[in-house]
């Protein structure tokens, strides 16, 4: 994944500070990996359901699971 690594690294130098890591459509291993990432670039793990109303029925408001902790984390930084 040498590309999305290049990616990652110039989009910290345009300000980048967060990645989505915990995404429903993610397997357990790809989630691992962006974690990993998260970690070593030291960016804000994030996640979403990818909910757009209508548009995708089959996904659920709030069906992704992210952690308190990361919520807690990204007030912190921004208070």
């Amino acid at each position: 994944d040498k590309h999305l690594l290049e990616l990652i690294e110039f989009s910290i130098g345009c300000g980048l500070r967060g990645i989505e890591c915990l995404y429903t459509g993610y397997s357990d291993s790809q989630r691992r990996y962006l974690l990993a990432l998260a970690k070593e670039y030291g960016l804000f793990p994030t996640g979403g359901s990818d909910f757009h109303g209508l548009p995708k029925p089959h996904i659920a408001l709030g069906n992704a699971k992210v952690p308190s902790s990361i919520l807690e984390k990204l007030r912190a930084a921004t208070s």
